[in-house]
Formats: structure tokens, C-alpha cells, sequence
């Protein structure tokens, strides 16, 4: 099969034109070619046109709103820039260029459209040299398949024209000398990883290339045209910005379905507009669920067991409201206690109050006063029942659409997301993993009923595309639990397998050609980068925890299929359906895609607990003993008081810049069970008839419905339902509530930004110069009747609820809410609990870092002899069992027989560092229950390795206390709350007198010496 594609979809060739508009003053290509040979014979390196060194300042200062006007977007005079200093430790100097987004809806082809947008840049405007940067494998490898199956057709497109895509790792530096140098047109195609450090060789000097450049050099020489292929995963840190900065764009094209920021919006087709002109699949959805408290209310009781004094007591996982936002948590419940009382969550508060607790092995079990019961059963006695339920359901759909579409000759697919591969390959506890079982048991029993797949077995028509690689012989696979290190690891061999196999996959199996596998069982390997236009059925098992946004998963199978010669059907959306099956009901499977489309946070839940062994380890007595390291031990154990003096000016400067910057999302919609619509609202102001009048114009695109406009007239005291009548809602299918209790309260038609305020209840009011929404329709499987819910949220609080949350006073938190942008305070009032979330987030985040470095130390009393004595015997018990899998060989000079371990730089630590080092008198790993008292909002610090080692002139002992991380630059830590607790710890040692600092298990190679020696 070799794809065949359209050249005139009108929505791509308007994404293309919005691109070239923007440089239509500019010369043409032929213009320059004279200035360009003219450099060539000078011996100057070829440039792209319209740099800073060929003097056309003016494209930098390019207005937009010409294109932004044309596409209905909202308009900016002039394009914004990326302006600040490029990757720090390459460079210290500033780079400034504009970039445009272009966003596009999953499955609409915008890689094909980004790179006919590059041939036309070079065609006519003589661009023609270009970087691609992807945030994946997964995605670059989408792009190299992509591109080798529209090469020739884009050459024809373009009179012949061809441009050399150049791939780029880590080991192909030289490619970028010929990237400066050839004055052929070229595109770079680079991952963000393979430039995001200064460490990548991309920045060092090589052998392979000859003269003093640098490989990194030789792109900033030609100024290329940036494109960024999902740019919310691939410029969202401030790291990852100076280092797209370093390779000096003259512009950048951002293309995504779900940026999270605009730069230059000039193009969009949204979910709706896709929809509504059958470029998408349409969506429904069937929900699989167990009605009960353990699934339903996130209430999961983890076990039961009694304390020493014979009390009982269960461990539960709930859900807490803790400071504006709502987490899964662990609590140890005890009888009499009210699960609301502790956890603030108004889902339990309704006779949630322990009644009594069993205990006895394999009956655990909670009685609640409401009558509920929960057992450790529910879950794992639900999870079967419910895998299977939605495997029958997925099988049931897939065979009635294949029968449907054989004439058509589609074949049909469907793909399955888990969320263990241990539960499809199997482990030691259960050879044959859970879900491959049901699987089978569900295929053969259905399978003889028909015709088609008759003929081929269970095990014939499934795939599993799982990333792996080999460790000791052994195939390791990768899920939710493994590193980073370990995904990148396995993410190549996987990607190219999938990439090489999708035509096959789209071709029935005829002889040698094709593959009956027709059912795909994924884990993470398949997201961002993959999709296939005939998955028709997408199956999320997933158990507790789902890495795979909805939005994401969706997108598995939102593009119009194909048939067997390679030709989409675009004019049969009958033949376009995407089925979910979901583990979730239809209701909460909605709230949370609408949360992806509104663009709010998810937080994820918290993965199940592992089952691993547990190893006894014994303590060195002899080290133990050592009065060296009492010594050592009774300074860190001497009583530390902290003292803060914040500066509040500073800190509420700090907070409202930062809000400043932040995206807010809008309200967000709930939908009725059924199948999926994605509706398109738009207000705006049409003009003001009088003082306190005017027109708005309502614009509603929904799949299901034609394109409509209406104009509406208001006026002061009017409220929407009234002034959009009954009729609105009966046309459109959009409930009353909706727009119930929306009354404007003021028109304003004078003031440089004329608005029309609205009010809904008593405090809430939001201004409507122009407003877009989108919405989650349902369209009810049983009910003839299509509905929109708006999700209602009531106005709460906010200055009480963050000073609770943060502990500062309400005087500082309300001078921050004052002082931030009335555009961005009016966002709380367009969706209060998602706002506070964030407001309370992001001051937290400045709190900590003010804290952290305000924070000093002052040191009080020593232990007494025997309560020192006492306490050691805590700390460091004569044995102890830790987990099995976290154990290394600690050697001769560890206070333990065994180590326990927290990541691989640690393990590298010990082996490399500690063990063969032979002026060591005695290593620890500080125990978990040694804390470093900080203030509540940074939390406690456990630092991680006690070290008494021989000076190296021998003259005394040195008492280390070493932090081990990936890097030793502080700032480049991945999580901010290690940061700031490192700076605590700086602080708390130097008091004490002990010499503490961050190491790497690679360099410095001499860790003990002090910071900065």
C-alpha cells in the first residue's frame, strides 16, 4: 500500500497562505538571487534572506493583522518576539526572532501541510534552509516516514523541486557541516534532547570537523526557519527556550493541536471546525463501570491491621482537598473517624464515619455509618470484570464495522491502552498476563459467529507494540514505573518497528502480503508521533493511573480512514466513527476531555504499590562504635531553630509577574452519556446601538448542525436566556442553562476597549469583547435529545482560601490578587476552582524560593549523654529490613552490610565512589526518619550520605555530608522543591559546621573536597 493524498483541501492551502502572507511585501526569490550569488563569490556563507546581516530589519517588525483578521482570530498590531540570552554555559549573548503559531486539530495533517509550507518558502521566497525540531523518537520518527512518503509527491507538486531532509543524532555531527555549507536546500530534523544541554556534543569541538567551528556554529551561520512539531512539548521550559534560541532562527512555525501558549496566532482549525467539515472521525463513547464507592469516590482501602497496643486501624487511599487543588493520598484510618474531617472533600460527607474495621487476613474490611462497605476486594474482584466487559465491547464493535466495511475494502483496527505490560505479557505471580487472557477467552467465543474472522485464532490477529531494550540478556520492558533513562532507552528500537509496520498493518492478509493482526495492545509506546487513519475502536484499560491524556488517546484515531489502494474516504463520515471504550463512566470521561480541551491541569494518581521483597540488613558494630562517628553524629543531631525574615514587597512584586504570564483556563463543560460533539461558541461585540445597548454576535458551530450566526440585541438589566429566547435553544439543541442568570449589568462604548459586563449570581461578573468556548456535546445513545451542560462553579473565597493554603496573611495575598492584570482577575471569575488551583500553585512555587533564601539557622542545645545514646539506638537499629530491590553491597566501610539506593546515581556513588576509596572511616546513608526541620511549605529535608573521611594530608578526619543528583548545577534540577531544600541544607550545615554540598557519581572525581575547592 502507498498513501495517496489530496492537494486541495481548502483547510490546508488557507494554513499554507496564512504562512506565506506574512512575507508578501518581502522581495521574491528572484529578486535576492542576485545579492545571494554575489555573496557566494565573495566566499561569504549562503544565509537565508531577511537576516539582521543582510539588513532587512523591517521583517522583523512583519504586522499580522491582515492574516488574523481574514482567519476571524483575535489581532495584534505587530508580531511578538522571543528575545533573551541563549543556552547558558554556550553563550552569554541574546538572541531575538518572532515565531507564529499554527494550530491545527490531531489527524488534519499538519505535517504535511508544514512541509509544503517549507517548498513553498524556498519556491518563492528563496528560504532554504530549515530545522525541524520534534520533542520525541516517536515523533521524529513520524516525521522521517511522513516525509519519504510525500517526497516525490511534493517534488511533482512543486515543479521538481526537491529538498534533502538531513537527520541529526548525537553521533552525526559532521551532517552539520554540510547543513552550513551546501547551498543546496536542506532540512535539519533534530529532537529538543539533541541540543536542550550544554553538555550535548553539539556544542563541543569535534575531530569530525575540520577548522575551529563548532557544530552548533555552522546552523547559526545560515539563520534556518524554525519549525516546531508540538511545541507545549518541546519549548516548555526555560532551558529548553535559550536553547532554541542558540541555533539563531530568523522565525519560527509552531505547529500543534494543543498549544499551550500562542505565540502569533495566525491560523486555527479547532476540534469543532474539523468536525463540523468531516475532516476527523466523529467520536462516541461507550462508558464501562463498576457503580461503587472504591471506584466511583476514589476510596480504596489498601489493608487492616492492628498497632502494638492492639488498636486497629486500615489503610485507605482518598482523595484530599489540600490547598486549593485535590490529591490521592495514603491516610491510616482509625474507628470513630470522619472521612471528611480529614480529608476536606465534600464527596465524603455524607456518613462517612467509620463504624468499625475488620481486620483478619483476607476479610479487611471498613463499615461506614452511611451503610457503605469497603473491602480490599472491591477493586481487585472490579478490575477483571471490568477489563473484560470493555474487551467484549471493543470485539463486538470492531467485527460489526468490519463486516460493515469489507465491501469497502477498509480494514478495520483497533488499539488497546494498558496501564502495566505486566498485565499483557504476564509476570512470575501470572504467566499469562490478565488482559491477554480475557482476551482470548472473549475473541474465540465471538469469533464463531463470524464470517470473517472465522478463520483466524486469538492469537493471530493481536500485536503488542511495547518499548523495550536488553539488559544481561534480558528483555526489559517499560511502563509507567521506569525512569526517563530507561524510556529513552527503549523508545527508538520500539518506534521504528511501528513506523516500518504501518501500511502492513492497513493491508489485509493476502498471501505474503498484509497481516491478519488486526487488535493492537499498547502501553506508552504509543502517544504523541503515531497514529493510524484505521484505528476504529480505542480501548483504555487502564487501572489506577492513566499516563495517556484522553486528548492524546483520541488522537490514536481520529484521521479519516483509508482503503486498500491508499485513498482516504473523505466522503463518507458514516464510515468515520471512532469508538472509546472507557473504564470511566460516560460522565466523568467527558468532564475530564473537556478539562484537555479548556486546556485545565489533571493531576495523575499516584501509582499502585509495588509488591516487592523486603532484605534484612545488620549494622557494623565496630563502625558504630567508633568515636569518631558519635562525635560526627552528636553535631548533627544538635537542636537547630530557623528564623524568616521574608520581604514582602519583593515577594508580592514576584507573585503578580509571574500571574501576569500564567494561563488561566475557561469555564469548563459537563455532557449527558452518548456520543461525542465538539461544539464551537463564539460571542463577540457586533456594534452599540445606544448608550446602554448593543448587538452581540453568537456564533455556534457544531458537527451535527450547519454553521449558524445570530445577532442578538441586549441592553442593561437584560439577562442572555431572555434575550436568546426559547428558540435558540430548541434550534441548536443548547439547554437553557447555558446562558441562565447572565444579566448584563454594563455597556460601555466610549472607553478606548468598549465592553458589555455580564453578571451570574451575585459576585460573579466577566466582560465579553470576544469570547470562545469550546464544548463537549453529548448526544444520548437512548434519548433522541441532544445536550449541553455548562459546568457551574460557584465563587468562593479566594484571599481566604490561599492565605490558608500558604499561611500568608490575607493583607499580602489580597495586595497579589490586586495588583495582578484585571484581564487575568476577571479569569477567577470565569472559572473560580481551576484559577484558585493555579493562583495558590504559583504563589506557592515563589513562596518557597523567598523562604528558601531568607531562611537562616541558629544552633541551641546538645543532646544529653543518655538521651544521645537512646537516640542512636533509633536511628540505627542492630538490624533493619529494607526493600530488597533498593539493596547494594555497601563494602567494608559501610555502617550497613547493605546499602539502600534511591536512583542509579546513587548505586554509581557507592560503587564508583565510596567503596574503592580507601581513606573512608565510615559512610552512612542517613535514615528516612532523620528530618531536617524546614518550614511547612518547602517540607522537611532528608540529605543523603554521612561520610568520615582521612584528609588527604592525614592530618585529621573530614565530616561530609554529600547530596547526590544527575548534575551539579542547583538550577538545573528537574523538581524546584529540591532546589530550594538544598539551599536550606547549605544554610543548616554551615551553622553546624559540617561540610555539605551537591555531587554528581561522575565529576568531580575529588567529591570530598569542599564547594569550590
Amino acid at each position: 500500500m502507498k498513501f495517496k493524498f489530496n492537494h486541495h483541501h481548502q483547510y490546508q492551502l488557507d494554513a499554507i497562505e496564512s504562512v506565506m502572507a506574512l512575507f508578501e511585501d518581502l522581495p521574491k526569490k528572484n529578486a535576492l538571487a542576485k545579492e545571494q550569488t554575489h555573496l557566494q563569490q565573495q566566499g561569504a556563507m549562503v544565509c537565508n534572506p531577511y537576516t539582521k546581516e543582510l539588513g532587512n530589519n523591517h521583517f522583523f517588525d512583519i504586522p499580522m493583522e491582515l492574516v488574523q483578521e481574514k482567519n476571524d482570530l483575535p489581532m495584534g498590531d505587530y508580531a511578538h518576539h522571543d528575545d533573551g540570552q541563549m543556552l547558558k554555559g554556550v553563550s552569554s549573548d541574546v538572541w531575538r526572532f518572532p515565531s507564529f503559531s499554527i494550530e491545527m486539530e490531531t489527524g488534519t495533517g499538519k505535517t504535511y501541510v508544514y512541509l509544503r509550507t517549507i517548498y513553498r518558502l524556498y519556491q518563492e521566497l528563496g528560504f532554504h534552509k530549515f530545522i525541524i525540531v520534534v520533542p520525541s523518537v516517536a515523533i521524529y520518527q513520524g516525521v522521517l516516514s511522513a516525509h519519504k512518503a510525500m517526497r516525490d509527491d511534493l517534488r511533482t507538486l512543486h515543479g521538481g523541486t526537491g529538498i534533502q531532509l538531513v537527520q541529526y543524532s548525537g553521533d552525526k555531527v559532521s551532517a552539520l557541516r554540510d547543513f552550513g555549507e551546501s547551498p543546496l536546500p536542506q532540512i535539519l530534523l533534530m529532537t529538543i534532547a539533541a541540543f536542550n544541554k550544554k553538555t550535548n556534543n553539539i556544542y563541543k569541538g569535534t575531530e569530525k570537523l575540520a577548522g575551529e567551528k563548532k557544530p552548533h556554529e555552522y546552523i547559526q551561520a545560515v539563520k534556518p526557519v524554525l519549525i516546531i512539531d508540538e511545541p507545549q512539548s518541546v519549548d516548555n521550559t526555560d532551558l529548553a527556550k535559550s536553547a532554541i534560541r542558540t541555533l539563531q532562527p530568523v522565525f519560527g512555525l509552531r505547529y500543534s493541536a494543543t498549544h499551550r501558549f500562542y505565540q502569533n496566532l495566525i491560523y486555527k482549525l479547532s476540534p469543532a471546525q474539523a468536525a463540523y467539515q468531516n475532516l476527523v472521525k466523529k467520536i462516541q463513547v461507550v462508558g464501562v463501570d463498576l457503580p461503587s464507592s472504591a471506584l466511583n469516590n476514589e476510596l480504596v482501602l489498601l489493608g487492616a491491621d492492628s498497632e502494638k497496643g492492639g488498636r486497629i486501624f486500615a489503610k485507605i487511599k482518598v482523595i484530599v482537598a489540600n490547598k486549593g487543588k485535590k490529591t490521592a493520598e495514603e491516610r491510616n484510618v482509625y474507628q470513630g473517624q470522619d472521612l471528611y474531617a480529614i480529608t476536606k472533600n465534600k464527596d465524603y460527607a455524607e456518613g462517612y464515619v467509620i463504624e468499625n474495621i475488620i481486620a483478619e487476613e483476607g476479610q479487611e474490611a471498613i463499615y461506614f455509618e452511611n451503610g457503605e462497605l469497603l473491602t480490599t476486594q472491591t477493586l481487585e474482584k472490579a478490575k477483571p470484570a471490568i477489563f473484560r466487559r470493555q474487551i467484549r465491547e471493543t470485539i463486538r464493535e470492531h467485527f460489526r464495522l468490519q463486516k460493515k466495511l469489507l465491501k469497502s475494502q477498509i480494514k478495520v483496527l483497533s488499539l488497546f491502552f494498558i496501564d502495566r505490560v505486566a498485565n499483557y505479557i504476564g509476570n512470575e505471580e501470572q504467566p499469562e498476563g490478565i488482559i491477554k487472557t480475557l482476551f482470548a477467552q472473549e475473541y474465540e467465543a465471538l469469533r464463531k459467529d463470524d464470517a470473517f474472522f472465522a478463520q483466524y485464532s486469538a492469537a493471530e490477529v493481536q500485536g503488542s507494540y511495547f518499548a523495550s531494550y536488553k539488559k544481561k540478556g534480558q528483555t526489559i520492558y517499560v511502563d509507567k514505573e521506569a525512569s526517563k533513562a530507561d524510556e529513552r532507552k527503549a523508545e527508538k528500537a520500539a518506534y521504528e518497528l511501528i513506523m516500518k509496520d504501518k501500511e502492513r498493518l492497513l493491508t489485509f492478509a493476502q498471501g505474503n502480503q498484509g497481516t491478519p493482526v488486526a487488535f493492537i495492545f499498547a502501553h506508552s509506546a504509543l502517544r504523541e508521533g503515531w497514529d493510524n487513519p484505521n484505528v476504529f475502536q480505542i480501548c483504555t484499560l487502564n487501572q489506577s493511573v492513566s499516563n495517556i491524556k484522553k486528548r492524546q488517546e483520541i488522537g490514536r484515531g481520529l484521521r479519516l480512514c483509508v482503503n486498500q489502494s491508499g485513498e482516504r474516504i473523505e466522503d463518507k463520515p458514516e464510515q468515520n466513527i471512532l469508538t472509546v471504550v472507557a473504564n470511566d463512566t460516560y460522565k466523568d470521561y467527558v468532564e475530564n476531555l473537556q478539562k484537555e480541551y479548556d486546556g485545565g491541569k489533571t493531576g495523575g494518581r499516584p501509582p499502585r504499590p509495588t509488591n516487592a521483597k523486603t532484605g534484612d540488613v545488620k549494622l557494623n558494630k565496630q563502625l558504630f562504635a567508633l568515636a569518631e562517628f558519635k562525635q560526627f553524629w552528636q553535631k548533627l543531631t544538635k537542636e537547630v531553630n530557623y528564623s524568616i525574615a521574608l520581604d514582602s514587597k519583593a515577594l508580592i512584586a514576584d507573585c503578580i509577574e509571574r500571574l501576569d504570564k500564567t494561563s488561566f483556563p475557561e469555564v469548563q463543560i459537563n455532557a449527558s452519556k452518548g456520543k461525542l460533539d465538539i461544539a464551537e461558541l463564539n460571542i463577540s461585540i457586533k456594534e452599540f446601538t445606544a448608550r446602554n445597548k448593543a448587538i452581540l454576535n453568537f456564533t455556534l458551530l457544531q458537527n451535527s448542525q450547519r454553521h449558524v450566526r445570530e445577532e442578538v440585541k441586549v441592553a442593561e438589566g437584560v439577562t442572555l436566556d431572555r434575550a436568546l429566547k426559547k428558540s435558540f435553544y430548541d434550534k441548536y439543541s443548547l439547554e437553557e442553562n447555558v446562558f441562565t442568570g447572565f444579566e448584563v449589568v454594563e455597556i460601555d462604548r466610549d472607553a478606548y476597549d468598549p465592553f458589555v459586563q455580564f453578571k451570574s449570581g451575585k459576585e460573579v461578573t466577566q466582560e465579553i469583547p470576544f469570547r470562545q468556548s469550546l464544548y463537549v456535546v453529548g448526544k444520548a445513545l437512548k434519548l433522541k435529545s441532544e445536550k449541553v451542560v455548562e459546568a457551574s462553579f460557584p465563587v468562593f473565597n479566594l484571599i481566604e482560601r490561599a492565605a490558608e493554603a500558604t499561611q500568608l496573611t490575607r493583607k499580602t495575598i489580597n495586595a497579589i490578587f490586586q495588583g495582578i492584570a484585571s484581564y487575568q482577575q476577571k479569569a477567577f471569575i470565569q472559572n473560580p476552582e481551576t484559577f484558585a488551583s493555579i493562583f495558590i500553585e504559583v504563589i506557592s512555587k515563589i513562596l518557597r524560593k523567598h523562604v528558601a533564601h531568607s531562611i537562616r539557622f541558629e544552633v541551641k542545645e546538645v543532646l544529653e549523654p543518655e538521651a544521645f545514646d537512646e537516640q542512636m539506638e533509633v536511628f540505627f537499629p542492630a538490624a533493619d529490613r529494607k526493600v530488597q530491590k533498593e539493596l547494594i553491597y555497601g563494602g567494608e566501610k559501610s555502617l550497613y552490610s547493605k546499602v539502600q539506593i534511591d536512583s542509579e546515581v546513587e548505586r554509581r556513588f557507592v560503587n564508583n565512589r565510596l567503596i574503592p576509596e580507601d581513606k573512608i572511616l565510615v559512610y552512612f546513608k542517613f535514615p528516612n526518619r532523620f528530618k531536617i526541620s524546614l518550614p511547612k511549605i518547602l517540607g522537611n529535608y532528608n540529605p543523603d550520605w554521612g561520610v568520615i573521611r582521612e584528609a588527604d594530608n592525614g592530618d585529621r578526619y573530614l565530616e561530609l555530608v554529600r547530596e547526590t543528583k544527575g548534575t551539579l548545577d542547583k538550577e538545573a534540577l528537574r523538581f524546584e522543591h529540591e532546589k530550594h531544600k538544598i539551599t536550606c541544607a547549605e544554610k543548616y550545615f554551615e551553622a553546624l559546621g559540617i561540610d555539605y554540598r551537591q555531587v554528581t557519581d561522575q565529576e568531580p572525581v575529588r567529591w570530598w573536597l569542599p564547594k569550590g575547592d
